[in-house]
């Protein structure tokens, strides 16, 4: 089994949220040319982007050992919140970031119970793991 999206699909979804003032912000954060970042980000360039190989690899680890793949990419995210930056004196209320967990959650089980695509399955429990991170930095008083 390989990955079940294209370079194409992945780097076109990802370039359509990245607008092209921000992928200029990006490279100059990054240290990287921004013909580079721009390459990343387009679908029709067909240099493989950091996002479309590290998706192989997470799908090679799958297929290799579905349960290391599942601590890979938990391990990962781990990091990812990690190097977020802390910003203290949130303005998020514990309660209503609740009540958008709770609808998360429902988004997930009424995306199962409607037989709806893997992929499409997925996104909605990544939706979920975002919003119980801001359920927490709600209740802690900050935001990772």
């Amino acid at each position: 089994m390989t990955i079940q999206l294209t370079q194409t699909d992945i780097e076109k979804t990802l370039a359509d949220l990245i607008p092209h003032g921000t992928r200029r912000e990006i490279a100059k954060i990054t240290h990287t040319y921004e013909s580079v970042m721009y390459g990343y980000l387009n679908p029709d360039d067909e240099r493989k982007s950091p996002a479309f190989q590290q998706l192989a690899i997470q799908a090679a680890i799958d297929e290799i050992d579905p349960e290391m793949g599942e601590r890979y990419f938990q391990a990962f995210c781990a990091l990812r919140a990690t190097s977020l930056p802390v910003r203290f004196k949130t303005h998020l209320c514990p309660t209503r970031e609740l009540g958008n967990l709770s609808k998360e959650f429902t988004d997930v089980v009424v995306a199962k119970c409607e037989g709806k695509p893997e992929q499409e399955q997925r996104r909605e429990i990544s939706e979920l793991r975002r919003q119980l991170d801001q359920y927490e930095a709600a209740l802690i008083g900050s935001v990772n």
